[in-house]
Order: structure tokens, then sequence, then C-alpha cells
């Protein structure tokens, strides 16, 4: 999973990618840290999403545009739109749904 380095390129990725999962995090956040380790177990096993990182400290406007309240927060992204939030990464199993979720909604 990759660490974006500023807003631009955040959203670029998001632009140029047909399925996104961004993962707003603190570098102090404990949650934060857990939750970046279920995502590199679940990541890999969907191709088709583009997975990446961003500490909510340097992304104040697209903190600011998405509501971002907390973090961990978990963002899903299809053909650049807002398809999914949610801040509670639950369990492996939890992100695999999600992951899921996300790709399932291409299929039908």
């Amino acid at each position: 999973m990759t660490e974006c380095s500023s807003e631009s390129e955040l959203y670029d990725i998001i632009g140029q990618h047909h399925l996104t999962v961004v993962f707003v995090h603190t570098a102090m956040c404990g949650t934060c840290r857990l939750a970046d380790r279920f995502l590199n177990i679940v990541s890999p096993l969907f191709n088709e999403v583009t997975s990446v990182k961003a500490d909510i400290s340097f992304f104040p406007k697209f903190a600011g545009e998405h509501k971002i309240e907390s973090v961990p927060c978990l963002l899903y992204f299809r053909a650049g739109r807002r398809v999914k939030k949610h801040y509670a990464v639950h369990s492996v199993s939890f992100l695999y749904d999600q992951f899921t979720f996300l790709t399932a909604a291409e299929e039908e």
C-alpha cells in the first residue's frame, strides 16, 4: 500500500483508478497501526483495487471535503466517487467483506 505524499497525488490516484480505497491515519494512532496491518493482509487479495494511505495531518482539504471526523478512516471510491466511508476496522474478515462489497458492485 502506497503512502501519498501530497493532496494532488491523492486526487490523481482516485481519479485515475476505477476502484480505490484510501486509508486515512495519523502517525501516533495505535488503532491506525492495527488497521494498517489488517489492510496489508487484505489489499493484496484484490488486484483490481488501488489502496493508498494518507496521513490526515498533511491532507486538510481532503479531510474537510470528506468530513473525516476521526482516524482510522477508510474511504471507498468507484470511478472517482466516494461510495462508502467507515471508521471502525473490526477485523481482517470485516475488511475483506468491505473490499468484496466494492468489487462485487462492479459485477452486477
